[in-house]
């Protein structure tokens, strides 16, 4: 997966082979396609190790913060961001890559993203409950809590802003928390 990766890192995907991935890695053509049925299917299991490692850290950094409402915003949006400049690479690849081919339709994506809703609401809908934070769409949450973010790393990730996301997370969770906090 790390071989496909940086094949994938170097020139677009659609450039790739089955032959390169199989030549950095050392892996055989067929034990790929044993494993991963073809090029796509390297493209959608990287996306979702990626989404599931970062679903792993949210968690983590929810358990952290507790019950506090803005410290599970900054658990929210600073997980994001670590994860993001952690993996600059697997972030890239994500990023370019989710919404085509059908990944994002794939069962295993659409099996993370529910988890990750599962998530969002089993930590925030007692805190929306009792008041801590405000009630929006659920349907909006993604849009108006980590899409500024999300915005911001792909630039970050291309060379075009010149700060890392970490040194604006301030920005971002002030943000993010003004668009939940109660009235």
């Amino acid at each position: 997966m790390e071989s496909a990766l940086k094949c994938f890192a170097e020139t677009d995907v659609e450039s790739v082979s089955i032959a390169q991935i199989c030549a950095r890695s050392g892996a055989s053509v067929g034990s790929v396609y044993h494993h991963f049925g073809s090029k796509e299917g390297i493209i959608l299991a990287l996306i979702a190790d990626g989404l599931e490692a970062h679903l792993e850290a949210l968690e983590r950094s929810l358990t952290r913060a507790g019950s506090d409402p803005r410290q599970s915003i900054e658990a929210v949006v600073g997980s994001l961001i670590d994860w993001v400049e952690a993996n600059p690479r697997w972030a890239m690849f994500i990023y370019a890559n989710l919404n085509s081919g059908g990944a994002s339709s794939a069962e295993p994506i659409i099996e993370i993203n529910r988890r990750y809703g599962q998530l969002i609401a089993g930590h925030f809908d007692p805190l929306i409950e009792s008041g801590q934070i405000r009630r929006l769409p659920e349907e909006c949450w993604p849009s108006l809590i980590v899409a500024p973010l999300h915005d911001y790393a792909r630039r970050w990730l291309r060379d075009q802003v010149g700060h890392s996301p970490s040194r604006q997370r301030q920005v971002f969770v002030d943000a993010a928390w003004r668009t939940v906090q109660p009235a």
